[in-house]
């Protein structure tokens, strides 16, 4: 394609929102030109290279010798921290144990670099002797001062390139350290040139280039944009890579939904890029299923990014957009079967292109790996006829995303509020994030597990998290929901097509207001005093799957000034068909599960005790009558109507002396072959179905 290799350097480089260029600034440009004009203009003062440091902010000179009369003065590097609007020099020797020796050579001799002492803590920085003084000892030759590199420079103006519908303009180019010519970086950037872009990025070879501004604007009818990035500087380009890169802005403005977008970013730094890469990305398709991921940009920063719509009273405002370590290869797609693909008017089958997506989907999942990726200090505003909506989160980021899994996944302060909405929370923290293939979920639905094509998180955490919504119904009522949650956590080791071997679930402190209702629970609850619910809740389960064991360690539910039940359970004959996506296969599994021992324990801290005043209320006895109708039901009847066998007259006892003194009760049954969907005709015959089961029971211990 006739792009030419600058517009890629920086217009592909310098945007977030189109996927336009970034950079990365190692230092002003300003101080680099005055450094160079320094050395320019003092002809006693040699250089033999020089390279910028954009993240420690300075020049660094190699090799640099100074004559003044009969002395002469050699450093192997000197650094120039960049202090807009002077710099200073600073040498390695002030890190050093020893005074800095000066040494004269006679007029006309070109300076040596002369051995480093062996006790210097700065290695390679200056080593100065003065001729009679005592050697220093001895140490290792130095290495021989690198290849001079190429000082040449050129530059071009108001370049004009029109590629389809879209017209590039860069004001000034200027290329130095580099051998090009003013004619050959012409030809470059013809697009007319028929080498291959690939073929041009391999001579664009540089110290440093500098582009004042690059303005491009399409035409295509319905797709008007203009983007803009001024002041960029790319250094250290080599064969189509960027040692770094900076801009100070840039600008893209572009009709949306409503009317015209605006995006803005303020400075965009990076370092290690790959243009030959990113090219290939952009024309090319892979034809190697197996073709490695290659390192794509070392790192990103982009600050105080915006976007605006003023016809739709929507903005959008991120502090800092960060990316560390970015791998990336070309898709298995075109752009045109993208495009179609994802265009959900585009013609063609519905099923084709359901198929295509899902293989996209793949395809971009494993072809992209990430060190790091973090947003910080979104704020976002919309304004419709119903109220203004607002959201706020104080950082996004995740970690080490490779091979379809995602380290980590954090978000902190997060809040929505809407004009009958609020949604808000302290912390998310996920880990261990496993995506699945979607195109190799099994075909045969009476075997595929619902999880097949969801990702599977190892571990979840949510704090302080508050909800407060009130949502008019179509009767002229409005159904409100409002809780607040300390915590909720899971974790499991679930794998797609699997029942996880190990899963945990825990809710702390869930509280909410009973709301005037005509469900009856509501009603008693609220007539027992009940108007603000304190309750918590947790679960731990074990499967086995070779042994098809399900073990529910605890079930646990809480409530404050309530008390606790805890369940524990074990089933056996537990096939992985019960989370089929087939609801047959789930139905028929779920029946041939047995029930093999159920544990059932109470702690009573006020519940029973409020529910025993509100049932004599009811049948207008005393609390004391009511206890003792209570005992005699459990002791003697209950019992006999279950055919008085030794286990249903523990449980019996247990319950009445729980009632006189409500404390704890605990009840465990258990059964050696397991009770399941076919036992269920023994309820008729309770006395037979109890002769199967161990009971054990107990009050108050």
């Amino acid at each position: 394609m006739a792009r030419k290799t600058l517009t890629i350097a920086a217009t592909l480089l310098a945007t977030a929102a189109s996927g336009v260029a970034v950079t990365a600034g190692y230092a002003s440009w300003t101080a680099h030109t005055a450094v160079a004009r320094l050395i320019a203009e003092n002809s006693a003062l040699s250089v033999g290279s020089t390279d910028v440091d954009a993240f420690g902010g300075r020049v660094i000179l190699h090799d640099v010798a100074m004559t003044t009369g009969s002395l002469r003065v050699y450093a192997r590097t000197l650094s120039l921290p960049m202090q807009t609007p002077r710099f200073a020099i600073v040498t390695s020797a002030l890190a050093a144990d020893r005074p800095i020796q000066l040494a004269q050579w006679p007029t006309g001799d070109k300076p040596k670099a002369p051995d480093a002492p062996a006790s210097s803590p700065f290695g390679s920085g200056i080593q100065l002797k003065i001729p009679g003084q005592a050697a220093a000892p001895a140490a290792a030759p130095a290495p021989a001062l690198p290849q001079t590199p190429a000082t040449g420079s050129a530059s071009a103006s108001d370049v004009t390139i029109i590629h389809g519908t879209t017209t590039y303009t860069i004001k000034k180019i200027d290329v130095s350290g580099t051998a090009l010519t003013n004619a050959a970086l012409t030809t470059l950037l013809d697009p007319k040139n028929p080498d291959p872009i690939a073929t041009r990025l391999q001579k664009l070879n540089a110290g440093s280039i500098v582009i004042s501004e690059i303005v491009s604007d399409d035409k295509a009818v319905g797709n008007e944009v203009h983007a803009g990035v001024t002041q960029i500087l790319l250094a250290n380009v080599a064969g189509g890579k960027i040692g770094a890169a900076s801009a100070a802005g840039s600008t893209i403005s572009g009709l949306g939904e409503g009317g015209r977008v605006v995006v803005k970013t303020g400075a965009i730094q990076a370092s290690g890029l790959d243009l030959a890469l990113l090219e290939r990305m952009i024309d090319t398709v892979r034809t190697d299923d197996a073709e490695p991921l290659k390192a794509l940009s070392d790192s990103l920063t982009i600050s105080d990014l915006t976007l605006t719509n003023p016809a739709k009273s929507t903005s959008l405002t991120v502090a800092t957009l960060a990316q560390k370590a970015l791998k990336a290869r070309p898709l298995k797609t075109d752009l045109a079967t993208l495009k179609e693909t994802t265009d959900k008017d585009a013609p063609g089958d519905d099923t084709v292109k359901a198929e295509r997506s899902k293989a996209l989907l793949d395809d971009i999942s494993s072809s992209f790996e990430v060190g790091a990726f973090s947003i910080d200090k979104i704020a976002a505003s919309n304004t419709e006829k119903e109220g203004v909506s607002t959201l706020g989160v104080a950082r996004i980021a995740l970690d080490d995303y490779r091979a379809r899994k995602l380290a980590a996944f954090t978000m902190r302060d997060f809040l929505f509020q809407g004009p009958s909405v609020k949604l808000g929370f302290a912390t998310l923290d996920l880990s261990d994030i496993a995506i699945p293939p979607v195109t190799k979920a099994a075909a045969d639905t009476s075997q595929a597990l619902s999880t097949d094509t969801m990702p599977s998180i190892a571990k979840a955490d949510m704090s302080l998290i508050d909800v407060d919504t009130a949502t008019p119904q179509d009767d002229g009522t409005t159904s409100k929901v409002k809780f607040k949650l300390a915590h909720v956590g899971s974790s499991s080791d679930q794998r797609f097509g699997k029942l996880p071997s190990q899963g945990a679930l825990a809710v702390d402190s869930l509280t909410f207001d009973l709301p005037d209702s005509d469900s009856p629970g509501a009603q008693e609850l609220l007539a027992m005093g009940y108007r603000h619910l304190d309750v918590s809740g947790a679960i731990a389960t074990t499967y086995d799957q070779k042994a098809e064991t399900l073990s529910v360690q605890k079930l646990v539910v809480s409530g404050v000034d309530m008390g606790a039940v805890t369940v524990a359970l074990d089933l056996g004959n537990v096939a992985k068909g019960i989370l089929s996506a087939n609801h047959s296969v789930a139905k028929a599994s779920a029946l041939a599960m047995l029930v093999k021992r159920i544990d059932l324990r109470i702690a009573n801290s006020g519940l029973f005790d409020k529910a025993l005043d509100w049932k004599a209320k009811q049948d207008g006895k005393s609390v004391a009558d009511e206890r003792a109708s209570a005992i005699d039901l459990v002791s003697n009847a209950v019992p006999e109507m279950l055919g008085n066998g030794p286990g249903i007259k523990a449980v019996g006892a247990a319950v009445a002396a729980f009632i006189a003194e409500p404390k704890t009760l605990h009840i465990s049954a258990a059964s050696k072959d397991g009770l399941g969907a076919a036992d269920m005709g023994l309820l008729g015959t309770p006395d037979a179905l109890l002769e199967r089961l161990d009971i054990q029971a107990e009050a108050n211990k």
